[in-house]
């Protein structure tokens, strides 16, 4: 496609690209190590035996309120996963799977509040970041990571942690799990979820249903050297106020595919796309947007 570029002072101005196809091969990740909860109910009758408790409750589920996701076993409408953790990305094909009876994901609360005595205090034993070790080491030209986020979106850093001791970072979105926004839209890969409460909360006691049905997952990637072998991913939440559930990671024998695959701005190839608030967008958008090029360099463009 032919693009013409009209340099400004401060924005370049950009035709929009046609998005990429391309045929993509994907390897589910076994996750060895990293997991800190169960927020996967695959047994309504015994939620608080199937889904991770603690005393202090603003740990519990994806959201301070206790929600998680649940399996086909506990009803079929709204479920995450069948009864043996496999679920497919609508978006890129890939299949995933989870335990539904042991740790199923790293929930980041570290930067949400809670109150204790009247005041506002960072969640007692929250964390902001874990490090998900793979069962066997992988080259791969790109990695996938799936989640979602609850009491809005999760900035999140990638760290790709190779064998040699080197490692690569990139930053990604995971969306509010019932927003509806065309970007949000884009970035998911698993729509019409129910959730399950693991404690008695505003909604219900444990075990209700929320009847809504409008949660999701998301995926996001980075590129990554496959000339070296991968042996984790390290997750760190880097903004305030929300939380964030990862379930699952895969790895791609391909560079990232997405709406701006050969999008180039004053002759340099971009990598990323963002909108003004940071957050990353899986396709570009008319409008003022952020792009990050291939070198690490980044810009603000207009695209039209």
């Amino acid at each position: 496609m032919n693009k013409t570029f009209i340099s400004c002072m401060l924005f370049a101005c950009v035709a929009m690209p046609l998005c990429a196809q391309t045929t993509q091969s994907f390897s589910h990740m076994t996750i060895k190590s990293g997991f800190n909860q169960d927020v996967i109910c695959e047994d309504a009758s015994h939620v608080e035996a199937t889904m991770s408790q603690f005393s202090q409750l603003d740990l519990q589920g994806i959201d301070g309120s206790g929600f998680g996701f649940y399996t086909s076993d506990v009803q079929e409408e709204g479920a995450m996963c069948d009864a043996s953790g496999e679920f497919k990305s609508s978006r890129t094909g890939a299949t995933f799977k989870v335990d539904p009876t042991g740790l199923n994901a790293l929930v980041l609360k570290g930067t949400k509040t809670t109150t204790v005595e009247g005041k506002q205090i960072i969640i007692p034993n929250s964390v902001t970041e874990g490090t998900l070790v793979f069962e066997t080491p992988v080259s791969a030209k790109s990695v996938y990571v799936v989640g979602t986020s609850a009491d809005g979106n999760t900035q999140i850093e990638v760290t790709v942690n190779y064998s040699d001791g080197t490692n690569i970072k990139d930053d990604i979105t995971m969306y509010n799990w019932d927003n509806s926004d065309a970007t949000s839209k884009a970035a998911a890969v698993v729509t019409g979820l129910g959730r399950i409460a693991s404690k008695k909360n505003w909604e219900g006691v444990a075990g209700h249903i929320s009847k809504s049905y409008n949660f999701n997952l998301f995926e996001s990637s980075v590129n990554t050297d496959n000339t070296k072998t991968i042996n984790s991913v390290t997750i760190k939440q880097t903004n305030s106020g929300s939380s964030a559930a990862i379930f699952a990671v895969s790895t791609s024998d391909e560079k990232v595919s997405s709406g701006i695959t050969g999008m180039t701005v004053a002759g340099k190839e971009v990598s990323k796309c963002y909108s003004l608030t940071g957050q990353e967008l899986p396709a570009p958008q008319k409008g003022v947007v952020i792009v990050k090029y291939n070198d690490g360099a980044t810009r603000k463009v207009v695209i039209r």
